[in-house]
């Protein structure tokens, strides 16, 4: 498997489940290391040291499927473990600094729940946590956005609205996301770029408009071999 992002853009990994989508996203964030091949990120291989993968793991931002939030903390409290690894290990044990809190909040407010900003996470709506998912991943500024399948979890609605708002947000920041989903009519509605991917391989890697109800069909139609 073989593919380069390199403007803002929003490109979605489609395929069924199981097509080795999530395994591509954990490979991608540092979580899992690939058993052959290289990861290339803004010039550095990501899994060639334990330095270099945090170094590439503090520029990107990832969107959970499960939200990944702790519970029984406040949206706030949520956004602010975005910085844990910026700060000196000392300052880590005392509360955040104002700066700190003023930039959560900011991205509570771009995500349109700062009302919420101190309401703990388990009593938000799924799409209120997935939206205080999004606020964390774009707290420290990411080069690259990961989302796993980030609307698996919620209503065809609220869905909708989610990927609604990453692609506003994408637009109005500058940003490169890449996407997993398995829903055709979501990824085409969403994206610049769609790369088809079928039992770890790529399949196609077409602009959106390119993608047509035949490269669709035989992506999800054909058996694997």
């Amino acid at each position: 498997m073989s593919f380069v992002v390199q403007q803002p853009q929003i490109v979605v990994l489609l395929g069924l489940s199981g097509a080795g989508k999530s395994t591509l996203m954990r490979c991608l964030n540092g979580a899992l290391v690939p058993q052959r091949g290289r990861i290339l990120f803004q010039g550095m291989n990501l899994h060639s040291s334990p330095r270099c993968r945090r170094r590439c793991q503090y520029r990107m931002g990832t969107v959970y499927q499960n939200y990944a939030l702790v519970q029984r903390q406040t949206a706030r409290q949520n956004v602010l473990k975005a910085f844990v690894s910026t700060r000196p290990w000392l300052a880590s044990f005392l509360p955040p600094e104002s700066g700190l809190q003023a930039q959560a909040l900011a991205m509570l407010d771009l995500v349109g729940l700062r009302e919420q900003a101190d309401q703990r996470v388990d009593l938000l709506s799924g799409g209120q946590q997935q939206r205080v998912g999004i606020a964390r991943a774009l707290a420290n500024h990411p080069a690259l956005v990961l989302a796993d399948e980030p609307v698996a979890s919620l209503d065809p609605q609220t869905g909708q609205a989610v990927l609604n708002l990453v692609r506003q947000l994408q637009r109005r920041l500058g940003l490169t996301v890449l996407v997993s989903l398995h829903q055709p009519h979501q990824a085409t509605t969403m994206a610049d770029r769609i790369i088809g991917i079928r039992a770890g391989a790529v399949t196609f890697d077409q602009p959106s408009e390119a993608v047509d109800p035949g490269l669709i069909k035989a992506l999800y139609d054909q058996p694997f071999s």
